[in-house]
């Protein structure tokens, strides 16, 4: 076996512009991208182990707000959706 030096390369995704611009411009990662998750953690599995899973990973570079269906709990699902969502769209940021 030949030695040799493996690097990584950190410049693949840049090498061509043009491409890259387009794969920009499809994913739309250059848009406000905010992201609400809503977790319904029943009765099966306690709210506050479902948030800390949930504390795992978030997307990059945009706002990611986890809402626990605090004060639904013991609710109806549509009934807790439904409370959840509009406390979402009520928000001062997610306004836009």
């Amino acid at each position: 076996m030949k030695p040799q030096i493996v690097t990584q390369d950190f410049g693949r995704h840049n090498a061509d512009l043009a491409q890259t611009i387009q794969r920009l411009t499809e994913s739309a990662q250059w848009k406000r991208l905010d992201t609400v998750m809503i977790i319904p953690a029943g009765g099966s599995v306690p709210t506050k182990a479902a948030l800390s899973w949930m504390n795992l990973y978030a997307p990059p570079n945009n706002g990611f707000c986890r809402i626990p269906t605090v004060g639904a709990i013991n609710c109806e699902v549509g009934e807790a959706y439904t409370a959840t969502i509009e406390m979402s769209l009520a928000h001062p940021q997610l306004e836009d």
